[in-house]
């Protein structure tokens, strides 16, 4: 593990300065986070999807599973919601259904969200608006 240990007194408020710049930020998006909510239950969200258009977009090369799962993190926000990134390694094995698209090379993107009225985490697939099942773990 590197340390970076001050010299003198100039270096140590730049440290200062530093650690205080990227700090702001993740103050900030703490902040931003604390301001959203997670869905009261499973008709709350399934509400949310259906009134959603990111299952409209399709797939490219450049608009992929990632670019899914963050516009609909993005959508969720803008209606005071809150959504998580996740990364499932086979897809496949968490559900059967192959109605989205996964090139099968490395991981998959989707999102996640918490239910208050289960206390869950539940799996939610962005291309089509799947809700996939319990997080386990």
């Amino acid at each position: 593990m590197i340390f970076f240990v001050p010299k003198n007194k100039k270096q140590l408020l730049g440290l200062i300065l530093l650690i205080g710049f990227y700090g702001s930020f993740f103050a900030y998006d703490y902040y931003q986070d604390s301001k959203l909510k997670n869905f009261e239950n499973m008709n709350e969200l399934k509400t949310f999807l259906k009134n959603d258009n990111t299952d409209q977009f399709t797939w490219t090369e450049e608009f992929t599973c990632d670019d899914f799962t963050r516009a609909l993190i993005e959508n969720a926000k803008n209606k005071g919601y809150r959504l998580k990134y996740e990364s499932v390694e086979d897809p496949n094995s968490f559900w059967p259904s192959n109605d989205f698209y996964w090139d099968g090379d490395g991981l998959h993107a989707v999102c996640i969200a918490y239910l208050e009225s289960t206390g869950k985490w539940y799996y939610i697939e962005p291309q089509q608006d799947f809700i996939l099942g319990v997080k386990t773990s």
